[in-house]
C-alpha cells in the first residue's frame, strides 16, 4: 500500500518491445515506479502491454510533458534514437535533476561517466544526477560528524596504545609513508 503511494513516476521514450517488457515487469513485480505513459521517438510502431498506457506525445515535447506529468525518471528504450536527440534528453534530465535510464545496449551511444545500476532488478545504465538537495547534504555531513566523533574519541586510547606498541617494537615511524610518483614526476 505504501509502495503505491510513494512510488516514483516515469515515462518511457520508445514503444518498442523493450518498452513493453519494462512496463509489464514494473506491473508484475509491483515496482515502486509508475509508468505514466510513453513518448514516441518518431521511429516507433504500435504495441500492447499488460495495461493500457497512453501516448503522451513526441520526444520533441518532452519539456512540456515533464512539466505537467511531474515525472522523476525517464527510461530510453528506443535503439534507433538519434545520438543528438539522446544528448538533448540527457542534458534535459541532468538539468532538471531527473534520472535517465538506458538499457546496456545503448551504452556505446554516449561517452560519459556512467553508473551501472539496477532498475527494480533489471540491469540498466543510469545517466544523470543523484537526487540530493541543498538541505540533505549538510544534514548528512552533520550526522556523519556526530556519529564518528564519539567513536573516534572512544577509540583514541586504543589507537594511542597501538601507536606506542609500534614505536616500541620497531625502528621505523608509526605511520607508513610509501614513496610514490606524484604530480610532475615528484616523489
Amino acid at each position: 500500500w505504501m509502495r503505491k503511494i510513494f512510488r516514483w513516476e516515469m515515462v518511457i521514450i520508445g514503444t518498442n518491445e523493450e518498452a513493453k517488457q519494462i512496463t509489464n515487469y514494473m506491473i508484475k513485480n509491483n515496482a515502486p515506479f509508475y509508468v505514466k505513459g510513453f513518448i514516441t521517438s518518431g521511429t516507433d510502431g504500435d504495441f500492447e502491454c499488460a495495461v493500457s498506457k497512453t501516448c503522451l506525445g513526441d520526444v520533441n515535447q518532452l519539456t512540456e510533458i515533464a512539466s505537467y506529468t511531474e515525472i522523476n525518471d525517464i527510461v530510453v528504450t528506443e535503439e534507433n534514437i538519434d545520438k543528438e536527440l539522446l544528448l538533448r534528453i540527457l542534458d534535459y534530465g541532468i538539468g532538471n535533476r531527473l534520472n535517465v535510464w538506458c538499457p546496456p545496449k545503448l551504452l556505446s551511444i554516449r561517452n560519459i561517466k556512467i553508473q551501472p545500476d539496477s532498475l527494480c532488478g533489471l540491469p540498466m545504465i543510469r545517466l544523470g544526477t543523484q537526487k540530493s538537495s541543498w538541505l540533505f547534504n549538510p544534514i548528512k555531513h552533520g550526522l556523519d560528524a556526530l556519529m564518528t566523533l564519539p567513536v573516534a574519541i572512544l577509540l583514541s586510547p586504543v589507537f594511542f596504545l597501538i601507536a606506542l606498541a609500534v614505536k616500541l617494537t620497531s625502528e621505523g615511524p608509526v605511520f607508513y609513508k610509501p614513496d610514490a610518483i606524484g604530480r610532475h614526476g615528484n616523489i
